[in-house]
């Protein structure tokens, strides 16, 4: 005798499987009316999209609450009273970036360079790159020359001194070539190549310190910068590979000297405290050299203020020095920095035998911080 079922007594098993068998027993005489099926479909589709709906604003919330703790914390500031001990056998220069503009905060940095080196020798400068604000030069008779270098930095205590100089981004939106060029015109600027290394012996030639210097703007995603001249763009890209075997040579061929301190300049930064945080185009590429030769310091420019940062597990330094004028940019955290200042200054680095001593100065000539880098 056939049994007839109702959807009532299907429901009453409390399973879907129950109900399925139902079904398939005969289509034609249990077949579920189709409102209820939609209206059963329907509930578990809007179900599904409130529980997703709320997982992913649970989820927002967390990423949010991340975000603002982590833009929260701000740098914990060190300030270390390393052992100092003056030496008649020493090599003292003065690094200093991103500053020709003309600006107050390039004149009041200059006027702090000349006051510090009145009272401490000053062997010679760095300028860090980005030389002359925003397009570069023209020619080699580009009076920015003047208005920009010449005339600002030519103050008691450092108008005689020698600046060693570096490229950088807004550099190449002009004429490097005049840049270069411009050595052999001037008595205080040196910018022999794009790039270069430089060896300098302390006052007792007791030691020396070879001095790589870096053109990085080929090796940063902002070399694409529009403004930039194409012909530049493509001959350095080219030479990038020069460039680190430059780099391997000169680290390879001092590793282990006891008489010799090897230390790297590029405008571009590895790690910063600043806006725009760590460069993964430059860790990339420079971090291997750094770790494997334990170079002990990497001075660069790039963010516009003063920064020191080292990871615990690795020897190197890493200084910015890009505070040369007006334009200075806020710090945002990052747990290798170990001080940040956010004003206009420079950095002194003074190189001993044994040891470097590196101090950070505003442009008031105050001493903000410092620290000590054992051989």
């Amino acid at each position: 005798m056939s049994r007839s079922f109702h959807y009532d007594d299907a429901l009453s098993n409390g399973s879907d499987s129950n109900l399925r068998d139902i079904e398939l027993a005969d289509d034609s005489k249990y077949v579920l009316p189709k409102k209820t099926k939609w209206s059963r479909n329907k509930k578990i589709c809007v179900g599904s999209l409130l529980g997703c709906g709320l997982c992913c604003l649970i989820t927002c919330i967390v990423i949010a609450i991340a975000i603002a703790i982590y833009l929260g914390r701000k740098n914990v500031n060190i300030y270390p009273t390393p052992e100092y001990t003056a030496s008649d056998d020493f090599l003292r220069f003065l690094v200093v970036g991103d500053m020709g503009r003309a600006d107050d905060g390039q004149k009041a940095v200059a006027a702090s360079m000349g006051k510090f080196c009145k009272t401490q020798k000053c062997h010679f400068v760095i300028g860090i790159g980005d030389n002359i604000y925003n397009y570069g030069v023209e020619n080699v008779n580009d009076e920015q020359f003047k208005s920009k270098f010449e005339d600002i930095y030519n103050v008691d205590g450092i108008e005689d001194l020698k600046w060693h100089m570096l490229l950088g981004n807004h550099d190449y939106r002009g004429n490097v070539q005049a840049q270069i060029d411009y050595t052999k015109i001037s008595n205080r600027w040196v910018l022999p190549s794009h790039f270069y290394t430089l060896v300098k012996n302390s006052t007792l030639s007791g030691f020396d310190v070879s001095m790589v210097m870096l053109d990085t703007s080929p090796f940063v995603s902002f070399w694409t910068d529009p403004l930039m001249k194409s012909s530049n763009l493509e001959s350095q890209y080219k030479r990038k590979q020069e460039q680190l075997d430059m780099l391997d040579g000169v680290l390879s061929t001092n590793q282990g000297k006891n008489n010799s301190w090897t230390l790297v300049f590029g405008h571009h930064h590895i790690y910063s405290g600043g806006i725009g945080g760590n460069s993964k185009d430059m860790m990339n590429t420079f971090l291997p050299y750094m770790e494997k030769y334990q170079v002990p310091l990497y001075t660069c420019g790039h963010v516009h203020l003063l920064n020191w940062l080292k990871e615990p597990e690795h020897k190197t330094n890493y200084i910015i020095s890009g505070a040369g004028s007006s334009n200075i940019i806020p710090d945002v955290y990052n747990p290798l920095s170990l001080n940040v200042y956010t004003a206009p200054g420079f950095f002194s680095v003074e190189v001993q035998k044994d040891f470097i001593f590196v101090t950070a100065m505003d442009e008031n000539g105050k001493e903000i911080f410092k620290f000590r880098v054992d051989k």
